[in-house]
């Protein structure tokens, strides 16, 4: 008995609290939604039928359960919707909209609110429906619950039978759970639930703003969306599980703060054939191939095709919060720049790239943390991928970072946005990178001024642990930081004479097994650094402050041994794997023995060294040895 009188006590207090919450601003109208009516206590909103219209500014409190009906809000000013239980659905348009007037909603403290727009019914039938037209942007927005008819979206119009919707806005009328034509602001410490099932969740076309509250969104196609203006997020937690893009900005995503899960498209579980290109299929604002594979692009003009869990049309700035993210496309992507400086992420793409960039990327912050455990490439840049600070650790089917044009995987294009200036520099932070292309791949400059950088490379001679430039005029040097680089042989690349610290590249005649301990000594025995592989490799690129001129090194790979003597910057061996060009001459390091009798007398590689094989030659499948993305990062220590 005591029990249950705790527990009433307990939910008396919550509901007092929560009426308490509501009570302290004053509204200029209490609404109340009874089922299919709606009533108002106050002024500044009329109702017809089972749609209440806020005409004037002010301060509107919002209870109850509407079944089918609408929130419309159409005046000059600002108005604040106080959500304290509401639960609003639209069969078969919108729940709020927002026709004119600058709106904050407002989740009161210990309330639980939603807004549906259409149907799972609906929704289901949208993946259905549009299957047999490729060629046409058929709809983002799908099949109204009862006519079923599958409305057609453009870019310029759809069009909504709703009360909002009339001939002055039918451009705007979107058939998201909360739409606004203005600016649309999310506060409060309640909590929101928007099920978007016709389109997308909640739009704000000028601009969305969310500073706190738990809001929680499943669309059919975009999660949260400014189709003309910026997204900004300073706090909250934040679900959003869209078939379309999980928060996207037409010009500006700003994030300061939050918890973030994202789950977009078919998720970083969707399977699909690398390469392929196939004419999709509309799946509730999904394309697809065929045979059901999720399509992704680097194309941001076709919204449609798009699964990326946070999109910036220009700019794409995270400064704090905590990122869970799972994507078919790109999990992270701008079509300008993005500039991480604070922040934890966890990614995992299924065909699309972790952190995609079209403009400058640079990543910052002592703190930052960015962890990539699925994607075809880690970090990319189509300009210039900058890493000042943080922890990355990346696992990768293709290159781990990548500086370059152009598009590459299932569906992706061919970016015209693309700078034609491409480098990579890395002055400071932690880099793990297990990849099975190439490991750090600019197609300009590669430049290493600080930090740790571990790269577990690809078992194909068709890629490189490194791979920069080199041979349309591009630079790759190592003027600071520790490198240690393994992959296969047959396309490895060493630092050359721009660099102004030591550095050695040796190939072993024999491969190396994964698992087998690597240690680098200094004449006297010295161990400089050790580490464990995590896949075979035969190469090894070593960079390291406690290198110095004229020293011999011993490299000491399972029952391997090599002798290096420093006698230049850089030191450089030959390939001797299979599939790769000359680099420099044949042989081993100038002035270095292997155990296995081969010596060397090439001179260190510089730029105008030979690197064949990378542009002529077809890049191995994955049966030729390249490993799973889930192979385990290799564990370092330096002495």
């Amino acid at each position: 008995m005591k029990k249950i009188r705790a527990v009433l006590l307990a939910l008396c207090l919550g509901a007092m609290c929560a009426l308490a919450a509501c009570s302290s601003t004053k509204a200029s109208a209490d609404i109340t939604l009874s089922g299919s009516t709606v009533s108002v206590s106050g002024s500044g909103a009329a109702v017809s039928g089972s749609t209440v219209t806020v005409t004037s500014p002010g301060s509107y409190k919002v209870t109850g359960t509407l079944d089918d009906g609408q929130l419309v809000v159409d005046t000059n000013g600002n108005v604040t919707l106080q959500l304290c239980g509401a639960d609003i659905t639209n069969l078969t348009d919108d729940a709020i909209h927002v026709k004119s007037g600058s709106v904050t909603i407002e989740l009161a403290d210990g309330t639980h609110n939603t807004a549906v727009s259409g149907t799972e019914t609906a929704a289901s039938a949208t993946s259905t429906e549009n299957t047999a037209d490729n060629s046409a942007d058929t709809a983002t927005s799908a099949a109204k619950t009862g006519d079923n008819t599958a409305k057609t979206s453009t870019t310029t119009a759809a069009t909504t039978t709703g009360t909002a919707a009339d001939d002055s806005d039918t451009d705007d009328a979107s058939g998201a759970a909360i739409f606004s034509k203005d600016a649309l602001t999310l506060t409060g410490s309640g909590s929101l639930t928007v099920n978007g099932y016709i389109n997308n969740g909640i739009a704000g076309k000028t601009g969305v703003t969310i500073s706190s509250g738990t809001v929680t969104v499943t669309s059919a196609n975009d999660g949260i969306k400014s189709s003309e203006g910026a997204v900004t997020i300073s706090s909250g937690t934040i679900k959003v599980t869209p078939g379309g893009d999980g928060i996207s900005a037409e010009t500006d995503l700003n994030i300061s703060g939050g918890t973030f899960d994202i789950t977009s498209g078919d998720g970083s579980e969707a399977s699909n054939a690398d390469g392929m290109q196939m004419p999709g299929n509309m799946k509730g604002g999904m394309m697809k191939d065929t045979v059901g594979n999720a399509q992704t692009t680097d194309d941001t003009s076709d919204d449609s095709a798009s699964m990326k869990a946070l999109k910036a049309g220009s700019s794409l700035t995270v400064s704090g919060g905590t990122f869970t993210i799972s994507a078919t496309d790109n999990a992270v992507h701008s079509s300008g720049t993005i500039d991480i400086t604070g922040g934890t992420f966890t990614i995992a793409s299924s065909a699309g790239k972790g952190v995609s960039g079209h403009g400058n990327v640079t990543i910052s912050g002592k703190d930052t943390s960015v962890t990539i455990t699925k994607a075809t490439e880690g970090i990319e840049s189509k300009a210039v991928l900058t890493v000042n600070d943080g922890t990355i650790n990346i696992t990768a089917s293709d290159d781990g970072f990548n500086a370059g044009g152009g598009g590459t995987g299932f569906g992706q294009s061919a970016d015209t946005a693309d700078s034609g200036t491409h480098a990579i520099v890395i002055n400071g932070g932690t880099v793990t990178i297990d990849a099975s292309g190439d490991g750090i791949d600019s197609n300009g400059d590669l430049t290493v001024a600080g930090g740790t950088i571990i790269v577990n490379g690809p078992t194909s001679n068709g890629d490189g642990a490194l791979d920069s430039g080199a041979e349309s005029g591009g630079k790759i040097s190592v003027t600071g930081g520790t490198v240690i680089a393994l992959g296969a042989s047959g396309m490895a690349e060493g630092f050359d004479d721009n660099s102004t610290q030591y550095s050695f590249l040796y190939n072993f005649s024999s491969s190396i097994s994964a698992g087998t301990e690597i240690t680098i000594t200094d004449a006297s025995g010295n161990v400089i650094y050790s580490c464990k592989t995590s896949k075979d490799c035969s190469s090894i690129e070593f960079s390291s402050p406690q290198l110095k001129e004229g020293g011999v090194y011993t490299v000491t790979a399972g029952t391997q041994k090599a002798t290096v003597t420093l006698s230049s910057i850089a030191v450089n061996s030959a390939s001797t794997g299979m599939g790769g060009g000359m680099k420099g001459g044949f042989g081993g390091a100038a002035g270095s023995t292997d155990s296995n009798g081969s010596t060397g007398t090439m001179p260190a590689a510089g730029p105008g060294g030979m690197r064949g094989g990378k542009g002529g030659m077809t890049r191995p499948d994955a049966a030729t040895g390249a490993t799973s993305a889930a192979s385990s990062q290799s564990t370092a220590k330096t002495a």
